[in-house]
C-alpha cells in the first residue's frame, strides 16, 4: 500500500513536470482556461493577472490565460479551476485567407498604423475646414532617432464657427497588441464625416464640439503587435536588456497620478511602471496633450475616454457612475469604480477633464474581426455618439433624461423624453418638460425655448412622448434648419440634446418605371478601389457618374442596362481619362429612367 501511494506521488509529479515541460510554448508560461462562477471572480483575475489574461467567454465562464507556475498556484487556492490548453493560439481569430491592403495581415478590420495616418492626413486636406492634426509629441524611437513615429492627433469640428469648445478626447493602443482600440477611434471619425450636413446630430456636434483622436499612445509597441507579436509594452532598450523580447514600459502604469501603486518595479514584467512618474515620452506626449485643452479658463467640461482590450468594463473614478451608466447602456458593458494607477486619471485628477473612464472592449487582445464590425462597432459607436454630445457639461447632463425618436410631419414635431436609460441600476425621475429650439442651440446666448407638451396630457412618467407645432416666426420655408429638442426630468436635470432638420431634402427618389426605389451603397469615406453595390426591383439603364461640386461630370462609373437583384461594380478612383482624381469631396450621381439621386462623398487616401 505505502509502495502504491509513492507510485502514485511520483506519477503526479512527473506528470505535471511533463505538462510544464512540453506545454511550454510560450517562455512566459502555459496557457491555461481558468474557469469563474461569476463576474467579480473574472475580473479579479483580469486584474490580477492582466498582462497574462488573454481572451474571456462570459457566456462559458472561462479565461484563457497565459500563467507561470507560482501564478497557477495562487489562482488554484481562490476557487478557480484550471484546465491546461497546450495547443491554443493566440490568433486562433485571424483570417488567413482575407488580405486587405494596408491592414494587419489575417485581420482585415485593423488598419496599419501608417494607414491610419495616411487617412487622417487625406481627410484633412479633403475637408480642411473641419479637419487637421496636431503633433502632441514624439514616440521613445522618434527620440532616439531610430525611426518612431509623432503623436499625431486629429480634430474634428467646423473651424468656421470659433470656441473654445467643450471636447471629446479619444486614445488607443496604449497597449500595443489590442488591435481593436485604434480602429474603433477611426471608425467615430468616419461616422462623423459621413453624416456631416446629413444627420443634424453629427452636424451640431461638430459645429459646437471637437473630437480629438490619438490613435496610437504606443505606435512603436503597435509595431510589433502587428507583426503578430503579443507585444504590449514600449521598446524602450534602457530596460530589461537581459530580455530584449519584454523590454520596454507598461504606458498604463506610467502615469503622473498615482505612480507604482499598480504593476511592478521588475523591468521585465509586462507590467513595468518605469523608473519614475511620467519618464517615458509617450505618457508625456499624452499628459501635456490633456492639459493642454483640458486645463483651460474658461473651463469647460471634457470627456477623455482611453480604450482598452478587453473584458467589456468600463472603468472610472465614483464621481463618473452615472455618465459610465449612460455609457453602459449603448455598449452593455459593466461599469465598475476604477483601480489605482490607471493612465486616464491624470486627466481627470490632474488635467481638470470634467469626465474620464477606460473602455475595455471585447473579449480578446487579438479581437476577431466579426465580432468587432458586428458588436463593438454599432454599440459603442452609440457611446462616443453619447459622449460628444454630453461633453459640454457630462456629469450633470448625464443625470437628465435623453431626447430620443425626433420627427417632424406637417410642421408638428414629435420626440421621446426618457430618463430610463441606463445600462445599470440609477435612481430615475419622472418628467417634467420639453422644450425645443430654433437654429440656436440652448447654450448659446439669445436661445429661445419653446416648450412642448406632452401627448397624453400629463408629465408624470419616467418616459412621455412630447410634442409641439412648429413657431411659423421662426422657421424659413426656403431654408434647412435645425430643430434642437431637450428634456428635464423632476429633479431639473437636463439631459443630452437632440437635433433634426426641417426641410431635409429627400436623398432618395424613386423612379416611376421602376415603383420601388433602389438601394445603393458605397463605403464613406471612399478609399479606392471601392465596391459600389446596387439593388434593383426591375432591370433598368443606370447611369452612376461622378460629379465635382460645382456639378461637372469626372468620371463615368457605369452608364449600361441592369437586371433586377443585386449587382456591385469596382470604382479605381480615377476620372475618364485614367488619371487618379485628388482626394477631396465629390457627390454620385445616379440616373435610373426618370429619377436622379444625388449623394455627397469623401474620397481619401
Amino acid at each position: 500500500m505505502k509502495k502504491s501511494a509513492f507510485f502514485l506521488c511520483v506519477f503526479i509529479l512527473v506528470s505535471w513536470v511533463c505538462l510544464w515541460a512540453n506545454s511550454a510554448n510560450n517562455e512566459n508560461g502555459q496557457f491555461f482556461r481558468v474557469y469563474f462562477k461569476d463576474k467579480v471572480m473574472a475580473r479579479l483575475a483580469m486584474e490580477r493577472f492582466e498582462a497574462g489574461a488573454m481572451e474571456i467567454s462570459y457566456t462559458d465562464k472561462y479565461l484563457v490565460m497565459l500563467l507561470t507556475p507560482e501564478e497557477y498556484d495562487e489562482l488554484s487556492g481562490l476557487n478557480y479551476t484550471l484546465v491546461p490548453c497546450p495547443d491554443y493560439d493566440v490568433h486562433h481569430s485571424r483570417c488567413p485567407n482575407i488580405t486587405r491592403e494596408g491592414t494587419i495581415p489575417g485581420y482585415p478590420s485593423y488598419r496599419l498604423v501608417e494607414k491610419t495616418f495616411e487617412i487622417a492626413d487625406s481627410i484633412c486636406k479633403a475637408l480642411p475646414k473641419l479637419g487637421r492634426i496636431v503633433d502632441a509629441g514624439d514616440s521613445w524611437e522618434k527620440t532616439q532617432g531610430i525611426g518612431g513615429y509623432d503623436h499625431k492627433v486629429l480634430i474634428l469640428t467646423n473651424a468656421d464657427i470659433p470656441g473654445p469648445k467643450p471636447k471629446l478626447f479619444v486614445t488607443g493602443a496604449i497597449h500595443a497588441r489590442e488591435y481593436a482600440t485604434s480602429e474603433l477611434a477611426l471608425r467615430f471619425v468616419y461616422y462623423l464625416i459621413k453624416n456631416y450636413g446629413k444627420d443634424a446630430d453629427a452636424t451640431w456636434m461638430l459645429d459646437h464640439h471637437e473630437y480629438h483622436a490619438m490613435f496610437y499612445i504606443n505606435p512603436d509597441g503597435r509595431k510589433h503587435a502587428e507583426k503578430g507579436e503579443m507585444w504590449r509594452k514600449t521598446t524602450n532598450t534602457d530596460y530589461c536588456k537581459s530580455t530584449p523580447s519584454k523590454r520596454g514600459v507598461d504606458l498604463n502604469r506610467n502615469s503622473e497620478y498615482s505612480w507604482g501603486t499598480m504593476g511592478s518595479s521588475d523591468e521585465c514584467n509586462e507590467t513595468f511602471w518605469g523608473p519614475k512618474a511620467a519618464s517615458e515620452p509617450e505618457m508625456q506626449a499624452v499628459q501635456k496633450y490633456q492639459d493642454q485643452i483640458f486645463n483651460t479658463t474658461p473651463k469647460l467640461g471634457g470627456v477623455y475616454i482611453d480604450m482598452h482590450c478587453y473584458g467589456e468594463i468600463i472603468y472610472k473614478p465614483s464621481a463618473v457612475a452615472t455618465l459610465a451608466r449612460k455609457f453602459s447602456y449603448f455598449n452593455g458593458y459593466d461599469a465598475v469604480t476604477t483601480r489605482g494607477g490607471q493612465a486616464y486619471e491624470y486627466a481627470f485628477y490632474k488635467a481638470g477633464v470634467a469626465a474620464g473612464c477606460l473602455f475595455e472592449l471585447g473579449t480578446k487582445f487579438f479581437q476577431d474581426t466579426t465580432y468587432f464590425e458586428q458588436t463593438i462597432v454599432p454599440k459603442n459607436l452609440q457611446a462616443l455618439i453619447y459622449a460628444l454630445k454630453a461633453c459640454r457639461d457630462p456629469l450633470k447632463i448625464a443625470e437628465g433624461p435623453d431626447a430620443i425618436t425626433l420627427s417632424i410631419t406637417n410642421k408638428v414635431l414629435k420626440a421621446t423624453i426618457d430618463d430610463t436609460r441606463y445600462g445599470q441600476t440609477v435612481e430615475t425621475q419622472n418628467i417634467a418638460g420639453a422644450e425645443y429650439y430654433i437654429s440656436t442651440p440652448p447654450w448659446i446666448s439669445g436661445a429661445t425655448p419653446i416648450a412642448m407638451t406632452a401627448t397624453d396630457g400629463a408629465f408624470d412618467e419616467k418616459s412621455e412622448e412630447v410634442t409641439a407645432t412648429l413657431s411659423p416666426e421662426y422657421l424659413n420655408d426656403k431654408a434647412q434648419v435645425t430643430i434642437y429638442v431637450r428634456g428635464k426630468d423632476a429633479s431639473g436635470n437636463w439631459g443630452a440634446v437632440s437635433a433634426i432638420f426641417y426641410n431635409q431634402p429627400n436623398a432618395v427618389i424613386p423612379a416611376n418605371e421602376l415603383k420601388a426605389p433602389i438601394t445603393f451603397t458605397f463605403p464613406h469615406p471612399l478609399i479606392p478601389p471601392a465596391t459600389i453595390r446596387l439593388q434593383l426591383p426591375h432591370a433598368a439603364n443606370i447611369q452612376i457618374r461622378v460629379c465635382d461640386l460645382k456639378g461637372k461630370s469626372v468620371a463615368t462609373v457605369l452608364n449600361q442596362t441592369l437586371g433586377t437583384g443585386a449587382h456591385s461594380l469596382q470604382w479605381d478612383g480615377k476620372n475618364n481619362a485614367g488619371n487618379a482624381l485628388p482626394y477631396g469631396m465629390y457627390v454620385f450621381e445616379l440616373r435610373a429612367a426618370n429619377s436622379v439621386w444625388a449623394e455627397k462623398f469623401i474620397m481619401v487616401k
